[in-house]
């Protein structure tokens, strides 16, 4: 009997897994397997961890799911793109099949998440400047060796399509995320080398559409042709305000890998 696929999620930065459980519990009706991580620049260490613990830790997990000999569909939130797009390299699933491998990854999913060029990092991708300059995050508090959340400021910010109060409260419950992952650039693309689609969120204002635009810009650059991308009417914290219609567009994306429909 075969199994049922994997969607393993990349958190965004400033997460933990429970973040994502409504998500969860509405992907999991679609017939998947939700799998996610507690990325490792959100542990309180010294030193505090790197944009390369990140990856080791994707890495890791991709490798127990593949020896479960799991299809896996890889989706990064936000700053999980660096450490998803990096991790990937090696697990697509007609790679490991070429060198009789069990698993791997059938598909990549962006939601509202960084889809770098090679050499670029989260911090000289956000100081590309857009129609009003470069991202500015005035929620952001400076903690030496991390940085942390002014909760009344990230409401506005990441949580606008929820009622401001509701905001203020998520907002206070996000962890302190190393400084160190975001200027660490790309070594590798693997949305180049593997079938992907982006979920564009309309009235996210940390990452706003001409940001996200140019991400899809430079992964359709990359393949020589068009992405299938999907619109998402919510905020950057999608699954704190909109989840049931997430992952309703992630069954809408595996329905189009059944059918064999999604662009390649």
């Amino acid at each position: 009997m075969q199994q049922a696929p994997v969607l393993f999620l990349v958190p965004g930065a400033a997460t933990y897994p429970a973040f994502y459980d409504d998500f969860k519990r509405h992907v999991s009706s679609k017939g998947l397997v939700f799998h996610t991580v507690q990325l490792r620049t959100v542990e309180a260490r010294t030193p505090a961890a790197t944009l390369a613990d990140d990856v080791e830790l994707v890495r890791s997990h991709l490798a127990d799911l593949c020896e479960q000999d799991r299809d896996i569909i890889l989706m990064a939130h936000s700053f999980g793109g660096m450490p998803m797009t990096e991790g990937a390299k090696g697990f697509a699933k007609v790679d490991r099949q070429r060198l009789g491998h069990k698993g791997g990854i059938v598909h990549l999913i962006y939601i509202t998440s960084i889809a770098a060029e090679v050499g670029e990092s989260m911090a000289s991708t956000n100081a590309q400047p857009g129609p009003d300059g470069p991202l500015v995050y005035d929620f952001m508090v400076d903690h030496v060796e991390y940085t942390g959340q002014d909760p009344e400021r990230s409401a506005a910010t990441n949580f606008n399509a929820l009622p401001h109060d509701q905001g203020v409260e998520h907002a206070k419950r996000m962890p302190l995320h190393s400084k160190a992952c975001f200027g660490t650039p790309l070594t590798y693309a693997a949305y180049a080398y593997i079938p992907t689609s982006y979920i564009r969120v309309l009235r996210d204002r940390c990452f706003p559409l001409w940001w996200q635009q140019r991400r899809i810009d430079t992964i359709e650059k990359s393949r020589g042709g068009p992405i299938d991308v999907y619109d998402l009417d919510a905020d950057h914290c999608f699954m704190a305000s909109y989840p049931r219609e997430a992952a309703k567009i992630v069954g809408t994306i595996m329905d189009k890998l059944n059918g064999g429909g999604v662009n390649q």
